[in-house]
């Protein structure tokens, strides 16, 4: 079904209580809606990085935000785990919020509306970007795309052409970062800053897309939870084993001894199952973690909700598409369609 038909179909449905209906009929559901980036409400947004990570505006946050408060019982971080702990039974319409990768925005735009609202939330965080000022590969790669003169450009046998929509030029390339080994793609942003002869953003640029441990600080005294997002944001299933453990503890050591907290849970880079095995979830265990959270646009059943593999889904922008999320997830929520089932034959 397309995106206007979902709507109309969503506007229908509140017009005639349906909303209420099916929201009734899915309330044995755990919904977690993962945001990136806040745009600011200005009608011409730009941004020189990835246009994807953006989600809602802020007046738009706010609007889905009071939504889940009337309509649904937003739980903390505290209250999962206690729920996992105990084997008891989530309220109903639980949902929960959070928010990936440490990006300025979540403090100057999501903790206003998340603290006037007294919402709970998750900042997820990898821990070496904040020492390191470094943006993600998929920021590099768009603001690349974006900067060139070059109409088209030819890297490593894929071609992209640039004259349409530079916004998802980037997409093949995403997928290659997401999916080959790291030794193979550490030094791809490198080769395309050559190809498209523009120069990889500089340290200040970046720094300024990024929280602060300062920032941190403050969100936390606020009400935030922090919780790991790895240390390094490198997707874990392309490293070996030794380099992914060293990730989630550096991560959870950092975090802990830097905002003098305790970090319980962690959000898998990139979210998908492929991007993640059982030894990543069994590792993680192991380093005291109590829960992990994947990102696979799928909703989560309240009786059979595994520890290690919590899913969360991508907000949309419109009010109606994302009531649509909570009160029919099965016509509303876009499931990925790159997802596989989890690996769960054990690497060598």
């Amino acid at each position: 079904m397309i995106k206007g038909k979902k709507e109309v179909l969503s506007r229908l449905m509140g017009v005639t209580g349906f909303h209420r209906v099916m929201k009734t009929a899915h309330s044995g559901h755990l919904t977690i809606f993962n945001y990136h980036r806040i745009k600011d409400d200005s009608p011409n947004f730009k941004t020189d990085f990835d246009d994807e990570v953006f989600g809602p505006s802020v007046s738009q946050l706010e609007e889905q935000l009071k939504w889940l408060k009337r309509n649904t019982t937003v739980i903390s971080e505290d209250e999962l785990l206690e729920s996992l702990r105990k084997k008891t039974r989530l309220p109903k319409h639980a949902t929960m919020v959070t928010f990936d990768d440490g990006y300025v925005d979540n403090f100057t735009h999501a903790l206003p509306v998340l603290s006037a609202l007294r919402i709970p939330a998750i900042f997820y965080i990898p821990a070496q970007v904040m020492n390191d000022r470094s943006l993600g590969w998929w920021d590099h790669i768009s603001y690349l795309l974006k900067k060139t003169h070059k109409s088209e450009i030819l890297l490593r046998g894929i071609r992209l052409r640039l004259s349409d929509c530079r916004e998802r030029a980037g997409q093949p390339l995403f997928e290659v970062m997401k999916l080959q080994s790291f030794q193979e793609t550490s030094s791809l942003v490198e080769e395309l800053s050559q190809v498209c002869e523009v120069p990889i953003a500089s340290h200040d640029i970046c720094s300024s897309q990024l929280m602060t441990w300062d920032h941190l600080r403050s969100a936390i005294k606020q009400g935030i939870t922090i919780g790991s997002h790895s240390n390094t944001h490198r997707v874990l299933a392309t490293l070996p084993l030794a380099t992914q453990l060293e990730e989630l503890r550096s991560s959870k050591y950092t975090l802990e001894n830097t905002l003098s907290i305790s970090v319980k849970t962690l959000a898998y880079p990139i979210g998908g199952y492929e991007h993640f095995s059982i030894e990543t979830m069994d590792m993680a265990k192991q380093l005291g973690y109590e829960a992990a959270f994947t990102f696979t646009n799928e909703i989560n059943d309240l009786d059979a909700i595994h520890p290690f593999w919590i899913r969360r889904i991508s907000p949309p922008e419109n009010l109606l598409l994302f009531q649509g999320a909570i009160s029919w997830p099965q016509v509303f929520i876009k499931r990925r369609t790159d997802l596989k089932e989890p690996q769960l034959s054990r690497q060598v």
